[in-house]
């Protein structure tokens, strides 16, 4: 076969929602393989005994307005958009979710420890960190979790 014939193949590994939205987006010239019975990943759910039971949350969430809007078409009514309403109970009061971004209603001591905290972590981040700007596995978090929340959010947060 020469070159000009020569078809290439792009291949997808799994039919979660990143491999569904390569092959859709690409549309030929692909072959998608999924260890699963059926497509979907963690954003599917079974039918068991007449009970529904969700592999996860299915919460999805669109900064994109084409990624929102084909979503939408593909899905019709089986889309219910709603908005977060998360929580979080910390030092005898309720904050919103994220925590790092909402700090209203903790003791102001908290609060003071929270920011100093921050801060501190972000000032020594950029002026030892600018070429590892995601702060994740870099210098000081030894791949530790713990480790790279204090060190980029701050004692005070962690």
């Amino acid at each position: 076969m020469s070159s000009t014939q020569k078809k290439d193949k792009i291949v997808i590994l799994g039919a979660g929602l990143a491999g569904l939205s390569t092959a859709y987006h690409l549309k030929r010239g692909y072959a998608l393989f999924e260890k699963d019975a059926e497509p979907g990943g963690m954003a599917r759910s079974i039918n068991q005994d007449g009970y529904i039971f969700d592999y996860d949350g299915h919460l999805l969430y669109f900064k994109d307005e084409y990624t929102f809007s084909l979503v939408r078409q593909l899905l019709g009514e089986n889309l219910a958009p709603h908005k977060r309403n998360s929580w979080i109970y910390s030092k005898g009061s309720f904050t919103r979710y994220p925590f790092q971004a909402n700090f209203y209603g903790l003791p102001k001591g908290v609060v003071r420890d929270c920011l100093l905290g921050l801060i501190k972590a972000r000032g020594s981040f950029f002026s030892t960190n600018l070429s590892n700007r995601e702060g994740g596995s870099g210098e000081g978090s030894n791949g530790n979790f713990e480790n790279w929340i204090r060190r980029t959010f701050g004692n005070g947060i962690a």
